[in-house]
């Protein structure tokens, strides 16, 4: 399928957000942002970036309607950030397991946007095996439904400490060069990456908050959630919200904040750190015009 059956017009549009463990060298962030705006100009292009500095993170969010264009540029800016990075230097508080930690890809407006996003990951997970040479983990739509926690709960993600020295990979070497690591794969609906801020430095009461967000642990469905750390010792509530639309940032953020002053503390700010899905069909709208 080539991109001129996905013209300008069709409803049909995909993003693939892109998370590099670097969140604080701009020069080295600003050309990865060059490459995501022009390796397939007209046909894919930046839609948002976030940078992290706290948590020394990027997320490039690179959208379009061609799914070999998407897939080219992510993987070009997966390309340059490998060259760049050493893991092996690298220190955050945010977990992490390579260089190219996380591809998420998402279908976008109407029909047709499942398939374009099921092929961009695709792409996206052959060419950072094959190309790149990185352990590939897939998940979601690309394995039969897993769910990402499952697959990082197979790293040390969660646990910290030392990469092993192979893993099972579903594409790519299954040796893992430790400064390059394992990347993760997956396409799914647009998840809502959604950060709560509370007003402690002790982490039992944090992750008291943490715990009761989290479906696994029995709080509200379609939500993961993880304890962070900030650089001034605080704590904030990360979250996943898996179908946002079911379970919305408002209802997190109640939850939130009645179970925070059940242990003596407060949310004192809350932040998303992505694009809703109006504003990245917006976005690729915008690019797609200026180009022709």
């Amino acid at each position: 399928m080539n991109c001129r059956e996905y013209g300008s017009g069709a409803p049909a549009r995909c993003c693939a957000v892109v998370y590099v463990s670097e969140g604080r060298n701009n020069t080295l962030l600003d050309a990865l942002a060059e490459a995501a705006r022009t390796t397939a100009p007209g046909t894919a292009g930046l839609i948002r970036q976030f940078r992290d500095p706290q948590y020394h993170r990027t997320g490039f969010t690179i959208g379009g309607a061609c799914p070999d264009a998407v897939a080219r540029a992510s993987v070009e800016v997966s390309r340059r950030a490998v060259l760049a990075i050493d893991l092996l230097e690298h220190e955050a508080t945010h977990p992490r397991i390579g260089v190219v930690d996380h591809v998420s890809v998402h279908p976008l407006g109407g029909r047709g946007s499942q398939e374009i996003a099921l092929k961009a990951g695709l792409a996206i997970a052959t060419a950072l095996g094959k190309d790149v040479g990185l352990p590939v983990l897939l998940y979601g739509d690309l394995k039969n439904g897993r769910q990402l926690a499952e697959v990082r709960r197979s790293t040390p993600y969660f646990v910290g400490g030392e990469l092993p020295a192979t893993i099972d990979a579903d594409l790519g070497p299954n040796e893992v060069d430790a400064s390059r690591g394992i990347a993760t794969v997956g396409c799914t609906p647009l998840v809502t990456n959604y950060n709560i801020l509370l007003s402690t430095d002790d982490k039992r009461l944090a992750s008291k908050v943490t715990r009761s967000l989290r479906e696994k642990d029995g709080g509200l469905p379609w939500v993961e959630s993880l304890t962070l750390q900030r650089e001034d010792g605080t704590f904030e509530a990360a979250c996943n919200l898996l179908r946002p639309k079911e379970t919305t940032t408002a209802n997190v953020l109640a939850v939130a904040a009645e179970q925070a002053a059940g242990v003596g503390i407060r949310v004192v700010d809350h932040y998303e750190t992505g694009l809703q899905e109006e504003e990245a069909l917006a976005a690729i709208s915008r690019f797609s015009s200026e180009r022709k």
